[in-house]
């Protein structure tokens, strides 16, 4: 078995499987700068020409490193993904409690800022969790307090690269969460100056025992020791669940799911590398050399005077037998085909950000890569949803709301793309009677095209039913055609 530490910095055998590749994908995010700080990682050394001369090979490094571009197509393609998602707003319904969709995380971000980091960090690394947490008032505070946000629950979302440990227990039929330890980093002033921040990780280790829920917070930078408290309901209660929600993207529980974006942030890597080698050719060997042949000493000296001009103001007399040229490299170069060759590769796991528009696909081609792509982003929405829901009914609990929070991430992606013959087989199914006026306005909605609900789009004129159907034939020509007719 896998195991690192023996007390609360202890990580479970499954992220330390994963850490590596979590890992990757967080630099990969980050961009270049996260990417080349880890330079010996990302960008192994080169053999050294000259193992003698350590100093001189560091620098050549150094501006082989420089050079190489590191281009973020998995950033990109992860942030298409989450506007994707995000092009229409998801339906909420809050009640009473605001706050829980002005300020869930009591730092200023909205409901749907942090839905937003959710996803992305669920499509990413197909992991994280949301932690409730609830301030320590032994019951004492009213509805009043908590919608003036004077004592309320907050929700934190954790990446899975901060959550270390995890351990779980069954009651009766139930699986629940027995053990927790969250990783977070902290900034702490120093004693000399109070301008001068330092960085510390801290660990919040929350557990269930005995069906009691506590919190521990430890701060290896302290000498003090670590204090436990037992967060309590608004009738003074003890919880009886952790409530921390996990988010996968197959599903939410204590399993970890394979991470979407690994394959291309992988690909997006090794695509750097050969824009290292690429750069570093065109540097050493793009530039046209030029060459001669069949010159000596005596004509150099005597005829060119050791001058070469070049250009149409210059002129190169050679002697009989001699010759002049250029040198330059193709531009049909093996690391630029690796390079084009990925791109290819990436295109093919979703990043179409670089997709080439000359490269035609027929629509089965397209219809694939359509659905595996969005089967994976619907998962994901629909498991934050389902985890933001979950959190809400940990954070009521606090106050003792049984108010039921409607929250859905869209999962109607390819509804905006309906052409104008579509929508209007809609209305002329609608008119005909085959369908209701609701399920009108909900396929209306969810293409982007309809904001306001149905009872409030009839008090602004919309028709609540179809319209008669117009009389045709002889009969309605009859009654319409007020015409004289001729004896």
């Amino acid at each position: 078995m896998f195991v690192q530490g023996s007390n609360y910095t202890a990580m479970h055998p499954d992220y330390l499987l994963n850490a590596t590749k979590w890992t990757m994908i967080h630099d990969v995010l980050k961009g270049e700068l996260a990417v080349k700080a880890k330079s010996s990682v990302y960008l192994p050394l080169q053999n050294m020409e000259r193992k003698d001369d350590i100093k001189k090979f560091q620098e050549r490094y150094n501006a082989y490193l420089e050079r190489a571009v590191f281009y973020n197509a998995t950033a990109r393609t992860l942030a298409g993904f989450v506007g994707q998602v995000f092009d229409k707003p998801p339906k909420l319904d809050v009640g009473d409690e605001k706050y829980l969709q002005e300020d869930p995380c009591g730092t200023g971000v909205t409901l749907e800022q942090l839905a937003k980091s959710i996803l992305a960090g669920t499509v990413s690394f197909g992991r994280g969790g949301i932690f409730v947490d609830f301030p320590s008032t032994g019951g004492s505070y009213s509805v009043a307090d908590v919608q003036a946000g004077l004592v309320r629950p907050t929700l934190t979302y954790y990446p899975a690269l901060e959550i270390l440990n995890w351990r779980t227990t069954k009651r009766k039929a139930k699986t629940l969460l027995s053990l927790v330890v969250l990783r977070e980093r902290v900034e702490v002033e120093t004693d000399n100056d109070s301008f001068v921040a330092q960085y510390h990780y801290r660990y919040r280790v929350l557990r269930l025992v005995n069906n009691v829920y506590t919190v521990t917070m430890y701060e290896p930078w302290k000498t003090s020791e670590a204090k436990s408290v037992t967060p309590q309901d608004k009738n003074g209660k003890p919880f009886d669940e952790i409530p921390f929600v996990f988010c996968g993207i197959s599903r939410n529980d204590s399993e970890v799911d394979d991470a979407p974006l690994y394959d291309l942030a992988s690909l997006n890597i090794a695509h750097y590398r050969n824009s290292a080698d690429y750069e570093e050719a065109c540097f050493m060997v793009g530039q046209p050399t030029v060459w001669y042949s069949g010159l000596n000493e005596a004509w150099i000296d005597q005829v060119l005077k050791n001058e070469f001009r070049l250009g149409s103001r210059g002129g190169l007399p050679l002697p009989a037998g001699g010759a002049a040229g250029l040198l330059q490299v193709a531009s049909n170069t093996m690391c630029k085909e690796a390079m084009d060759q990925k791109e290819a590769q990436m295109v093919a796991l979703g990043a179409r950000i670089v997709r080439d528009p000359s490269v035609a696909k027929t629509a089965t081609e397209i219809n694939s890569d359509k659905v595996t792509e969005i089967s994976t982003l619907a998962s994901g929405a629909r498991n934050v949803s389902a985890a933001l829901r979950k959190a809400f009914e940990y954070a009521q609990k606090f106050i003792g709301s049984t108010f039921v929070i409607v929250f859905e991430l869209s999962t109607d992606f390819d509804m905006v793309r309906m052409t104008s013959q579509e929508l209007l087989a809609i209305v002329t199914t609608w008119q005909a009677g085959l369908i209701t006026t609701e399920e009108v306005r909900d396929i209306y909605t969810r293409a982007g095209y309809a904001t306001l609900p149905l009872d409030k789009a009839i008090e602004q004129g919309v028709q609540p039913k179809p319209p008669e159907p117009v009389a045709t034939g002889e009969g309605a020509a009859a009654r319409t055609d007020n015409r004289s007719v001729p004896e």
